[in-house]
């Protein structure tokens, strides 16, 4: 097995951008190079660079000395250069007959799949329970972080790549059956839309965190009426949960409150998304979990928490949570919970995992032949887009392999940090230049988008400070 040596960046990236040779590319003022270096793994850059959590930064050299580069803005300024440019797709010719794949799925990890096994010459067919492609992208991250009309000019490559697109279909067992009768292979990106739940007396008074998401998409104004002028509770830590807050905030609630049963320093949710929450006026009351709501004559929901405290940290790292026996309550007019989600998948009848996720081998085969997965429906965490992109690159292989007849490695190679190849210590400092944001008390009256576009001084000044490290030992960085 081959071991790939990789700059950390790219490393930490789960989709191997190579994050370095963009950055290069982008110094040399080569724009059109360096959004076709992404596109090779990222066919949506725009609206992933938007809402990736950008782990390449984590991991770069810079923070040993001045702070990381901006790889999130940069992304963003780089990829909507090119917004409103059409692309030329080169689309490989197969030896065999062009084969049909189904896609069931049209979510990141779905629609990445068509666009790549459609350069790989086969003639996908993807289907979705929604009306429009986009999944979660579409219908559950808001429009603040995520503009409808840039998704909707990324996904124009259906139309250039000739992808058949079928909405409004849930696939149940009948129907399934039928897809695996009539394709060569079939490609599950169903996603996790099957909101959790918690035990909780009267727990049917909770309002579900994904389908309010979804219903401000759908019906905006009905969520407006439901949401103007009154008290919100939001239970939940992770990044849906704070999108729930700043979306009930936008809607003219008259008080939202998150609570959690850990602290912030705790929360699943990113940092920055925290912070802006807090900058709107969302409230964060901690260590209360609900135990219980009772309805008041005036419909009020009671809600009953028990109090905890911090104990000693759990196999994940993060403080486990000690019960108090104190019981707090408090009214809302409305509650939502955003714990979690889990996958729908009644439709297959092949292995799954005790959590209910679909069970897969290391080439993303199911236990049913010509059946793949990938996504959120084979992982219970660190489901962030740009992991099931980087599913989707991976399986198209392996699809591709397995439609032409070719056998399936399905060992990945080993990929680990080029040591040294640059020292930090000896290089001059440059402060990192932070996202550009709308002021909070602008932002949070309205839906449009919170970032704000560098200059192309910016632009370039922040790529400038690429050391074109292959990694470096940390004592070197000093």
């Amino acid at each position: 097995m081959n071991e790939k040596k990789m700059p950390p960046c790219m490393l930490n990236c789960p989709a191997h951008i190579n994050i370095g040779e963009v950055l290069n590319f982008i110094k040399q003022k080569k724009f059109l190079d360096a959004i076709n270096l992404v596109k090779e793994n990222l066919p949506l850059p725009a609206s992933i660079a938007r809402i990736c959590p950008h782990p390449c930064e984590f991991k770069c050299t810079r923070n040993f000395k001045d702070g990381a580069i901006n790889i999130h803005q940069i992304r963003i300024f780089l990829a909507d250069m090119f917004l409103n440019k059409k692309f030329d797709f080169e689309i490989k010719e197969n030896v065999e007959p062009q084969k049909k794949v189904c896609v069931i799925g049209a979510g990141p990890a779905g629609i990445s799949c068509a666009y790549f096994l459609s350069l790989l010459g086969h003639k996908i067919f993807v289907f979705d329970q929604m009306s429009e492609p986009g999944g979660m992208l579409k219908y559950g991250v808001p429009e603040y972080r995520l503009p409808k009309k840039i998704l909707n000019r990324e996904i124009n490559f259906f139309d250039e790549l000739e992808i058949d697109f079928t909405g409004n279909m849930k696939v149940d067992k009948k129907k399934f059956n039928e897809l695996k009768n009539k394709f060569d292979a079939i490609i599950l990106a169903i996603g996790a839309w099957k909101a959790k739940k918690i035990k909780c007396v009267g727990e049917e008074n909770f309002y579900n965190g994904i389908e309010f998401l979804r219903n401000i998409k759908v019906n905006k104004k009905k969520m407006e009426e439901l949401v103007d002028g009154k008290k919100i509770a939001v239970i939940g830590g992770g990044n849906t949960a704070i999108d729930i807050c700043r979306s009930a905030i936008r809607l003219n609630a008259k008080e939202v409150i998150n609570i959690y049963r850990r602290t912030k320093n705790e929360m699943p949710a990113e940092i920055s998304e925290i912070n802006d929450a807090i900058d709107e006026g969302v409230i964060f009351k901690e260590l209360l979990s609900p135990t219980k709501i009772l309805l008041d004559d005036e419909n009020k929901k009671i809600l009953f928490m028990e109090k905890y405290k911090l104990g000693e940290k759990d196999f994940d790292g993060r403080a486990s949570i000690i019960k108090t026996n104190e019981i707090l309550t408090e009214k809302f007019d409305l509650i939502i919970l955003a714990v979690g989600q889990d996958v729908e998948a009644d439709f297959f009848e092949g292995e799954k995992n005790i959590d209910g996720t679909i069970k897969i081998n290391d080439c993303f085969e199911t236990s049913e032949k010509k059946i793949f997965c990938i996504g959120d429906a084979i992982r219970n965490k660190n489901r962030i887009a740009i992991n099931a992109i980087a599913d989707a690159k991976k399986v198209c292989e392996h699809v591709n392999n397995f439609l032409l007849g070719k056998e399936l490695i399905c060992k990945e190679e080993i990929a680990d940090v080029k040591k040294n190849n640059s020292q930090v210590k000896n290089k001059f400092r440059s402060e990192r230049l932070e996202m550009k944001k709308r002021k909070a008390c602008e932002r949070k009256k309205d839906f449009d988008e919170i970032i704000l576009p560098w200059s192309e001084k910016e632009f370039l000044q922040e790529a400038s400070r690429c050391l074109n490290c292959r990694g470096c030992k940390k004592n070197d960085c000093e």
